[in-house]
């Protein structure tokens, strides 16, 4: 857990001393007022795994591991009914769909665990209002290549967190987080192939990328936000969501 307490500490840092430029009014942001016990993507939670999300105890930082990156963790009102339960449940359609891409990527892949991923959000803060799925600004590409002032803290803070976990493999969870990655220059070159294009346009071979970051070798696979497999996730779809997981992890670890 010393891994997830020292980002914990530096965005802290960052909100404190930055201060950390939240957006205001009904189309902002605004920090966590606390955090998750159990299961919970990061920074609501400690971002990592549990079979029984109710459970306090998580498991080891997987250092070196797979690192899933969502987009927001979603509004403050959610998030305190939420934080009063003390975990993310198994019923949130993220969760659910989530653990069983991998489980499908572990059929073809037996290295591939939940226990290997840390989880985690591109961009920081609660939406003071709205769902998921509103028109907010991060969402498209515009913003991040503009480089808001909130932009570059997120960017910023991303490249921490990529730096204290440091993750083999990035599983972009939907086409949102991969600006954060792509603007306003790739985090690693290969991923300039992804800027201008929609997720439905790039190719099965296209949407794993590897490079080198911080020294070391990363690969990044851009794949379908769970939420999206509810009502869309056919057979053909989930197989081969699966099977891009399952390459992805064989690659990375070469």
């Amino acid at each position: 857990m010393q891994q997830v307490k020292t980002l914990w500490a530096e965005l802290g840092r960052l909100e404190k001393e930055g201060p950390m430029p939240y957006p205001e009014g009904d189309e902002g942001m605004t920090p966590f007022p606390g955090r998750l016990t159990g299961q919970g993507f990061f920074p609501g939670g400690d971002g990592l795994w549990r079979d029984d999300p109710k459970d306090t105890n998580p498991p080891p930082v997987p250092i070196g591991g797979i690192l899933y990156l969502g987009n927001d963790f979603g509004p403050l009102d959610t998030f305190q009914t939420t934080v009063k339960r003390g975990y993310e449940t198994d019923g949130n359609s993220t969760w659910n769909n989530l653990k069983m891409r991998i489980e499908e990527a572990q059929k073809r892949n037996t290295d591939v665990c939940g226990q290997l991923g840390f989880y985690t959000n591109a961009v920081l803060g609660l939406r003071n209002s709205g769902g998921a799925k509103d028109d907010r600004p991060w969402l498209k590409p515009k913003w991040w290549k503009d480089s808001d002032k909130f932009a570059v803290s997120c960017r910023t803070f991303l490249e921490f967190q990529l730096e204290t976990i440091k993750p083999r493999l990035v599983v972009i969870l939907g086409p949102p987080p991969r600006f954060a990655l792509c603007f306003p220059t790739p985090m690693i070159q290969e991923l300039a192939v992804w800027k201008s294009k929609e997720l439905s346009q790039i190719v099965s071979e296209k949407r794993i990328q590897s490079g080198v970051l911080q020294g070391r070798k990363i690969t990044f696979l851009l794949a379908r936000h769970p939420s999206w497999e509810r009502s869309n996730w056919k057979e053909d779809l989930k197989a081969q969501d699966a099977q891009l997981l399952a390459d992805a992890w064989t690659l990375a670890q070469d």
